[in-house]
């Protein structure tokens, strides 16, 4: 079996750097750090995990917490969450919060006393007070899409109305005026901030804004089969709709080509989050692209600010953009 020391000398640098690179890997540099990981590749090196956290106390491990792991949006924020701690030497532990705040102390409190050294908890559903309690269980936590004002330097979000602005303003762009929005949870807090801002937008326009033209879908694909049901008894005039998220926005052509629908013809759609699917449907999504790898890289950022004692900075939301694909049409086109 391969030693430290067998490491040093194949990569020609000291032991002292070799448990650096285990340890405290953001503080080595960029070229040194890849030449001994090579070594530890070549020799199959693999690192004693009880050994490193009695040295450094530190277990190398970061858990991140999701409402739940269905559906595109977080599929992809794990995905990349997980990529940018194994770039920093972390491993990483998933756990679900199902939506409730006990069930996340709950998580928490198990992985306390050196299973994890941070947490990246991706709970929009927790309000301030829930937030702070986490933060008493566990200081070394990054929130995920949680608006907080009070924790501002722990909270990674994007800018929600921007996001908002750039789907209405593209659909009044192709002559809608007639918009339905498809809600979220009504308590998350990203569902608050959309919502605000569709609510913002309209008057900003001077245009009507009626209270039939609103439902929810509660970000469930299923609920929104049948919510667009409903939506369109209530108000067929509807030529557009705004949906939350993608999966409902996905639910919703689900919905209107089995019966028979053409679409955009009949509702032109757009979604939110950019998920994969959204390049694959018929006719393709044009949806609301959260920035996700720039948010996984801040979390580490923070995370290693938080293990070194740095001070934290206030963060800014991030900034989303609309990747623009088939499921808009143009009203001046098709009357």
């Amino acid at each position: 079996m391969s030693t430290a020391r067998d490491v040093a000398k194949f990569a020609g640098v000291s032991i002292a750097t070799v448990s650096r690179v285990m340890n405290f890997p953001e503080a080595v540099k960029p070229i040194t750090r890849a030449k001994v990981e090579a070594a530890m590749l070549a020799l199959n090196f693999r690192p004693n995990q009880m050994a490193r956290a009695l040295a450094t106390n530190r277990s190398g491990v970061i858990a991140i917490l999701v409402d739940y792991v269905g559906g595109g949006y977080y599929s992809m924020l794990l995905d990349a969450l997980e990529q940018k701690a194994r770039q920093r030497g972390f491993q990483t532990i998933i756990r679900c919060g199902n939506s409730n705040a006990d069930d996340i102390y709950r998580s928490v409190k198990q992985l306390s006393g050196g299973q994890c050294d941070a947490i990246v908890a991706c709970v929009p559903f927790m309000k301030e007070n829930e937030l702070k309690q986490l933060l008493q269980l566990q200081p070394n936590t990054v929130f995920m899409n949680c608006v907080s004002t009070a924790y501002r330097q722990h909270a990674i979000v994007v800018d929600n109305q921007l996001g908002t602005t750039l789907a209405l303003e593209n659909l009044y762009q192709h002559g809608h005026r007639c918009i339905g929005i498809m809600t979220g949870v009504e308590d998350n807090v990203e569902n608050i901030e959309r919502l605000s801002a569709v609510k913002a937008w309209f008057e900003k326009k001077a245009l009507r804004f009626s209270d039939k033209w609103l439902i929810s879908g509660n970000f469930c694909a299923e609920n929104a089969r049948h919510a667009i049901h409903q939506l369109l008894n209530q108000a067929p005039e509807l030529t557009a709709l705004f949906c939350f998220n993608d999966q409902m926005a996905l639910g919703v052509m689900s919905y209107l080509q089995q019966q028979g629908e053409q679409l955009p013809e009949r509702l032109s759609i757009i979604g939110f989050d950019n998920t994969e699917a959204c390049a694959f449907t018929h006719p393709t999504l044009t949806s609301v692209e959260q920035p996700i790898q720039e948010m996984a890289h801040r979390a580490m950022n923070i995370i290693e600010n938080m293990l070194n004692e740095r001070s934290l900075q206030e963060q800014l939301p991030l900034v989303p953009s609309l990747i623009n694909r088939h499921s808009v049409a143009s009203l001046s086109k098709s009357m």
